[in-house]
């Protein structure tokens, strides 16, 4: 099928203190106003503005930039936002894996 053609499936290594950030198109397709699009670069920006805040304080301030660049606008898709930050016990417990694993 086509989905399985152009899936790419990624191994990436995480350590201690890494982000990793999982959205649905309705995060990055916001529209404001002006009908623009809020975008992956605000969403990484937002992501990097503070990265050793407090985790609820970092998931708070994507959500309020998100909101703010919105503001009154009507939504027109789902919101959904899955946040990691790797902590040393999990960290330690993964398995060794290579640096990236491609399928085509």
């Amino acid at each position: 099928t086509i989905f399985e053609r152009l899936l790419q499936e990624d191994v990436l290594p995480l350590g201690e203190g890494d982000i990793v950030l999982l959205f649905t198109d309705g995060v990055t397709e916001a529209m404001n106003g002006r009908l623009e699009c809020f975008g992956e670069a605000r969403l990484m920006a937002a992501l990097e503005a503070s990265p050793d805040q407090e985790f609820g304080q970092l998931k708070t301030g994507i959500l309020r930039r998100l909101q703010a660049f919105v503001g009154d606008a009507e939504p027109n898709d789902d919101l959904t936002m899955v946040l990691l930050r790797m902590t040393a016990s999990v960290a330690e417990s993964l398995p060794e894996l290579p640096a990236m694993v491609t399928e085509a």
